[in-house]
């Protein structure tokens, strides 16, 4: 995009470190941060040390981003922040998860534990939006999130068409944030549509089908634990050729 492409930065890979994404928070104070990362959920053996790191995003070196070190140079006024990780914007103390994984395995343990949290606003969320100039809006999950929500496994086809346009180009139309995600949230009926199938050929004994089934209420579920913090309503300031529009 011509109004914005010079002005994008993008870490990603080793130079997706805490201190390099504090640098460019603090040097262009921009209007939208989109981040993805696994969102930290340990140690699962103890709830208080979770809970104080719950959802916060993990950089390259494995090391979790603090409210602290990012609002230390970079004041977050007015921003909107979407994060694509795990519990990025809290917990909930009944997961929608909890019967479609199998009890023992690493992902059940995860979803266990987050819910013993209760319902609780994850710290990075909690900080931006409580900070003396607030960010306007937080998205993110309030349940641990899946690759399967991103990738069909048996066909590669990415699932998030609908989620990317939200970002851009529809937030940059000037659509509230709450709008621009409305399609990705609709989204979760045409999955259960498919599930729906899915169970019939599971009772036809079609091979595959019961795994299928499985994932493709965990993806409806998970677009279900996507959630807007803050004002639904907020845009992103105009572009120079939306300057003289509303």
């Amino acid at each position: 995009d011509d109004e914005i492409g010079e002005g994008a930065v993008g870490l990603a890979g080793p130079a997706a470190t805490a201190a390099a994404l504090a640098g460019a928070l603090a040097a262009g104070a921009p209007a939208l941060v989109v981040t993805s990362s696994h969102g930290r959920t340990g140690p699962l053996d103890d709830a208080a040390a979770m809970a104080a790191a719950l959802g916060l995003p993990v950089d390259a070196e494995g090391e979790a981003v603090s409210a602290e070190a990012l609002t230390a140079g970079w004041s977050p006024g007015g921003a909107i922040w979407f994060a694509q990780a795990c519990c990025s914007a809290g917990s909930t103390a009944a997961s929608a998860f909890a019967d479609l994984l199998a009890p023992g395995t690493s992902a059940h343990r995860v979803v266990a534990a987050v819910a013993g949290l209760g319902e609780r606003v994850a710290p990075l969320p909690e900080a931006l939006l409580g900070a003396s100039r607030p960010l306007r809006a937080f998205v993110g999950h309030v349940e641990p999130t899946f690759d399967w929500t991103l990738r069909d496994p048996e066909n590669g086809q990415p699932l998030t068409a609908s989620l990317v346009e939200a970002l851009y180009p529809e937030l940059y139309r000037r659509l509230p944030i709450g709008l621009a995600l409305q399609r990705y949230r609709s989204g979760g009926s045409a999955l259960h549509g498919l599930h729906d199938d899915a169970r019939r050929d599971v009772d036809a004994m079609v091979p595959g089908a019961a795994a299928r089934a499985v994932r493709l209420r965990l993806t409806a579920r998970d677009r279900g634990s996507l959630v807007i913090l803050g004002d639904p309503t907020v845009r992103l300031p105009p572009l120079p050729s939306q300057a003289g529009g509303a």
